[in-house]
């Protein structure tokens, strides 16, 4: 029986420059009419994993304002959706200047946490108001490995890559 990975929540809270609320553009109602009739998102959320060498010794924090520094530098990272019936497909994008972000740090890195914690990830589905992603930060003897995201399928289609660029430039 596979037991979860134990995951300490961080606190972080994310900052940006502007705060609009906005019609959908037009990939993103494609992809809400496209998808809205299924019963969930779970198999069309993105998963990266941003490998980390261990002989850099990144910190669990210093991986965790990096997390902060991409919400701050992709405002898809900082939008949320809000039912307006006024709007086309009834929703309107709304991008936030500050709020939490849902990060957790895990104490340990092996191929047995990794699985864990890659299979729970994929479990994890997103609702309108919620944030797009979620991070995670594995760590093993205080430096960290990998920093794995899960991205909701609203997030339009070049956004991942840059990213994960970013993850790993910071």
């Amino acid at each position: 029986m596979n037991l979860p990975v134990e995951r300490h929540p961080y606190s972080l809270d994310f900052v940006g420059d502007r705060s609009v609320t906005t019609h959908l553009s037009w990939g993103q109602q494609w992809v809400w009419d496209a998808l809205s009739s299924l019963p969930d998102g779970l198999h069309i959320c993105i998963n990266i994993v941003q490998p980390i060498a261990g002989e850099i010794g990144v910190s669990p924090d210093r991986a965790a304002r990096t997390v902060g520094a991409l919400a701050y530098r992709f405002e898809a990272l900082r939008t949320i959706f809000v039912e307006d019936r006024d709007a086309a497909m009834g929703l309107r994008q709304k991008v936030l200047t500050s709020g939490p972000i849902e990060l957790w740090t895990v104490p340990r890195f092996g191929q047995e946490a990794s699985a864990l914690l890659s299979a729970e990830m994929a479990q994890l589905d997103f609702a309108l108001q919620d944030l797009p992603f979620h991070a995670v930060v594995l760590a093993e003897k205080e430096s960290v490995r990998p920093v794995a995201l899960r991205m909701s399928h609203m997030q339009t289609c070049g956004q991942p890559r840059s990213c994960a660029q970013n993850c790993s430039a910071n």
